[in-house]
Formats: C-alpha cells, structure tokens, sequence
C-alpha cells in the first residue's frame, strides 16, 4: 500500500510538470531561441572587437531583451528545482 502511494505522489507531480511544460513550450522555445540568436551576436561582436550592446539590439530592442529575460526567470523552475514540490 506504501508503495502504491508513494507511485501515486510521483505520478501526479509528473503529470503537473508535463502540464506545465505543455502549456508553456512555445514560450520557451521563443525566449531559448531568441537569447540562442542574442548569444550567437554577441560572440561574434566580441569576435569583431564591436559593441556587444549593439550586437543585443541588431536582435531586438533593449526593452524587448530585458522583457525575454524576466521570461525566462519567470519560466524557470530554478536550480534547486524539486519534482516532489509539485505534490499535494
């Protein structure tokens, strides 16, 4: 019976994280792209010895940038992240 219990817990919080990570795929996939991109400028602004502000805005506007990085943070299940958080 313990057991059965303890599967039920992880198969909850399972399907809340696979809940989770549907609901918010194409917002992810679009910020990791995006920031993909910004880093590929970047490298290649250093590369070039240029501006590497400049190089984030030949991407997207400053406010856009800092926008996709609060994003980011808020879809971010952090480093300590811990699946049993998920179960009630």
């Amino acid at each position: 019976m313990h057991d059965e219990l303890v599967r039920q817990m992880f198969n909850t919080s399972e399907n809340q994280q696979h809940r989770k990570l549907r609901r918010d795929a194409k917002q992810i996939n679009r910020i990791v792209h995006l920031h993909g991109q910004i880093g590929q400028s970047i490298i290649q602004a250093r590369a070039d010895g240029t501006d590497l502000y400049a190089a984030i805005e030949r991407v997207l506007p400053w406010p856009d940038y800092t926008k996709s990085v609060e994003d980011a943070g808020q879809l971010s299940q952090g480093e300590d992240f811990d699946a049993l958080e998920w179960v009630r």
